[in-house]
Formats: structure tokens, C-alpha cells, sequence
């Protein structure tokens, strides 16, 4: 659980005076080495400066491929694809992209290029300037549209709140709360929030709009500012929305575990444990036996209560019935009682007679495949293939192959070799291989049939 409660520490400087930000790109220390407060402060500090650009100098020359002399140029500040970006720094006399050194980090990108190491092969600046800018949605343009972004008072969030009424804002708190308590709700009980199909026409939409929807019939003044009667834009239901209420929820239980964990590191696991609730009763019990009894018994009661919630006893009782067929460790699961157990579930398979039967067949079954050898040292369950079988009226006959269809085969990704008479089955990195072509009793397709053919006769 460590890695879940570790939270990540500042260790950025402390707050600086923008007054003093440097202006040469060859002097900047990178966003990220700022103050986490401070990032969207000093990004838009060097976005009102604009980007650093000497004019009326004499820009050095740089000799390339012998005698040829190459420089940065003044007028490349104003061409249109350089605009408002392309700063020079004359004290390494190299090229730097101010909205990429801004916004860089955003994007996880490592390129240093144009953030700290700067580009001065002025024989091909223009390609590698191009290069860098790339197409409409390269990182480039990203970092560009958010620094036009962050200064563009119209979008940000206080102006658009300024900007509505009393009305909206009731409205959109309204949709809000809902939206928040229903999703604490559903992830107190563990339950899903999203629905298969969550369309308009559909008779199941999941439990979070399902139960929003719920919640509408029986407020009717939050029905009038929810899902349809809510901006098509502001609904607070999309499966984004619903993602970041499980997020933040997860963020806060997070925090309090963080804060648990610091308060069991400062205090002496031997000392009286002492109750913030009421500090003066005493406990009689030690921080070691709260943190490790009472915690643990805490969150292992919730664990068992989703449990619950998702398998009802008779789901949990077939479960383990099944398990009782596990063939790991040489069938050391199989047990008699409880596969009886398992037939009782599934009236409509077994009548009176075959149940009757069933304890000795079973036993029977038990001892042949433990002294098979196509059973021994069995780690699983093997393999299943989804399909869709037609059932048909027919009498059983062991005799009669199965006949599987194209469909089956393409799943299964069958390989069928003729000449050796071997059918391969294979799904993901395991496969299994059947004999064709062969006498019922040495064919495993039909060995359980003929493994319970015979266990009839021997009856």
C-alpha cells in the first residue's frame, strides 16, 4: 500500500518576485524548477513581456563548410510562422521557442532543442523552424494555443462565472451537488457507475443516470435543471465528468490515508492512544492496537461489504460448488456433497433417477481420472472459446463427432494439419491440440463423453 499513500512533495524554490524573472532564454531555469503555485504566474509574466527579441544589433556570423559565413537575421522575428514565438539570445547565439519552453512540461515531452540548448546551425534554420512548428495539431501549436489561452481573460474560470446570473449559478450548483453525492453514493457501495448503453431509448443506462434520473422524479425542482432540462453542454453526466468525481474521490481518500499514515509515524506505537474526538476520555488501548486492530478490522469490514454487495449467497454458494471441479493439484478440490449441490441448483438438467445416480457416477469419475495420465499435473481450467451452439433434438450418440463451424475456428484460431491428423486451438499464448480422424475412445473431443458412456454402463 506504500506506493498508493506516497504523495508527491514540493521541493521547488519558494515564491519569487516576477519583477526578476530573467529575460535571455539562455538564462531561464526550467517551469518545472518553480514553485508549483507560482507556474501559471510566471508563465503569463513572459507571456505579457512577449517573446525576447534584439533589434538593431549586429548579429554575430558563424562560418560554415569552410569559408561561408551564416547569421541570425532581424527580419525572421516578423515573418508570420515565427511570430510570436522565435526569441534569440545573444549570449549563445542560438534560436529559443518561447510558448514551448512555457508549456512544454504539459505534455511530458524531454526535447531541449528550443527550451534550454537553443539552435544556431543557421544554414538550416528555416527547416528545422518548420520541422518544429509542424502541422495544426502538433505539440508546437499546443503550447502556442495555450499561452493565447492563459492571457485571454474571456476564458478564464472566474470571468465566465462573474458573467452569469443568479439563476445559472443556483442552477448549475444544483447539478452539481447531484451529480457529486450520487457518484460518494455509488462508490461507497461499490457499484458501477456506467451502463452498457447509455442512449436515450435505452432501458438500462447505468446506475449513475439511471439513479440521477430517479433522483428528478422525486425533486421536481432538481428535475427542471438536470439531464434534458440542463445545456447540452453542462449536464454534468458525460462519462468525463463521471471519471473526475471517482477521481477526486480517490484523491481525498488518499489524502486522509496520507494524513493517517502521518499521524502513526509521529506518534510512539506503545503510547495511550487518544481519540480526537474526546481527547481528555482515555482508551486504555495503545496507537499500535488503534492502527493495526481497529484500522485494519475497519477497512477489511468495508472490503467484506462490497463483497456482499456484488454476490448475493446463492451467487457466493455456486461459486463454491464450482470450485469444487478445479482439477489443480490432482483434483484435490472435488468434493462429492457439494457438486450435489451444484445439480440441485438445475432442476430442469437432472431428474430424480439421474441425481440418484449421480453420487456413484461421480465417484466413479473421480477415481478414473485420477489414474489417467491426460489428467495429471493440471494447473487450471484449461481453455474456454466463446460460441453460440444450436442445440438439436436428437438422441445422444457418442459416435457422432462434433462439427464446428467456420465462425468457432476463426475464434478459436484453428490449425488443422491433415496429414498428421491434428486440430490446434489456440487462444492468446496457450493452445491445445485434438486428435482427428480417430476411434471415439482415443479422441479428446469426445473423451468426456465416452468417460461418462462408460461410467453408465459400469452402473
Amino acid at each position: 500500500m506504500a506506493r498508493f499513500l506516497k504523495r508527491k512533495v514540493d521541493t521547488s524554490s519558494e515564491l519569487i518576485d516576477l519583477d526578476t524573472l530573467p529575460s535571455d532564454p539562455y538564462d531561464r531555469k526550467l517551469i518545472e524548477s518553480y514553485n508549483v503555485n507560482q507556474k501559471d504566474a510566471i508563465r503569463r509574466a513572459y507571456i505579457l513581456r512577449g517573446p525576447y527579441q534584439l533589434r538593431g544589433i549586429e548579429f554575430p556570423q558563424t562560418k560554415f563548410q569552410g569559408d561561408e559565413l551564416r547569421k541570425f537575421k532581424e527580419e525572421w522575428y516578423d515573418k508570420h510562422e515565427y511570430k510570436g514565438w522565435l526569441e534569440y539570445s545573444s549570449k549563445s547565439d542560438r534560436v529559443f521557442c518561447l510558448c514551448f519552453y512555457l508549456f512544454r512540461s504539459h505534455f511530458g515531452d524531454g526535447r531541449d532543442t528550443f527550451v534550454c540548448g537553443g539552435y544556431n546551425n543557421w544554414k538550416k534554420v528555416h527547416a528545422s523552424l518548420k520541422k518544429h512548428v509542424g502541422l495544426v495539431n502538433s505539440l508546437h501549436n499546443k503550447c502556442f494555443r495555450m499561452s493565447v489561452d492563459l492571457v485571454n481573460e474571456n476564458q478564464v474560470v472566474h470571468t465566465q462565472w462573474d458573467n452569469r446570473t443568479p439563476k445559472e449559478k443556483r442552477e448549475y450548483r444544483l447539478r452539481l451537488s447531484a451529480s457529486t453525492l450520487l457518484g460518494k453514493r455509488l462508490l461507497n457501495d461499490g457499484f458501477a457507475f456506467r451502463g452498457h448503453d447509455e442512449s436515450k431509448d435505452s432501458l438500462n443506462k447505468g446506475n449513475f443516470l439511471e439513479l440521477l434520473e430517479l433522483m428528478g422524479e422525486m425533486n421536481e425542482e432538481l428535475a427542471n435543471v438536470i439531464l434534458e432540462n440542463a445545456p447540452a453542454n453542462n449536464q454534468m453526466t458525460s462519462p468525463k465528468i463521471q471519471a473526475d468525481i471517482k477521481h477526486c474521490y480517490a484523491q481525498e481518500m488518499n489524502h486522509v490515508m496520507y494524513q493517517k499514515k502521518e499521524q502513526m509515524a509521529v506518534k510512539k506505537l506503545d503510547d495511550e492512544y487518544v481519540n480526537p474526538r474526546w481527547p481528555r476520555r482515555k482508551t486504555n488501548i495503545t496507537n499500535r492496537h488503534y492502527f493495526v486492530y481497529d484500522c485494519f478490522n475497519e477497512v477489511l469490514d468495508l472490503q467484506i461489504q462490497e463483497f456482499g454487495n456484488c454476490f448475493n449467497e446463492v451467487t457466493s454458494e455456486l461459486l463454491v460448488c464450482m470450485s469444487c471441479l478445479s482439477p489443480c493439484d490432482n483434483f484435490s478440490a472435488f468434493d462429492i456433497p457439494n457438486i450435489l449441490k451444484l445439480a440441485e441448483k438445475y432442476p430442469y438438467d437432472f431428474n430424480e433417477e439421474e441425481k440418484r445416480r449421480l453420487p456413484v457416477q461421480l465417484g466413479n469419475y473421480f477415481n478414473f481420472v485420477k489414474k489417467d495420465k491426460q489428467f495429471a499435473n493440471l494447473d487450471g481450467w484449461g481453455i474456454f472459446f466463446p460460441t453460440d451452439f444450436v442445440i438439436l433434438d436428437m438422441e445422444e450418440d457418442t459416435e457422432i463427432p462434433f462439427i464446428l463451424g467456420r465462425p468457432f475456428l476463426a475464434t478459436a484460431r484453428a490449425m488443422v494439419d491433415m496429414s498428421d491428423g491434428r486440430l490446434t486451438l489456440r487462444v492468446g499464448d496457450k493452445e491445445i491440440k485434438f486428435e482427428v480422424g480417430r476411434r471415439v475412445e482415443d479422441d479428446p473431443v469426445n473423451y468426456i463423453k465416452a468417460i461418462e458412456s462408460s461410467l453408465d454402463s459400469d452402473i
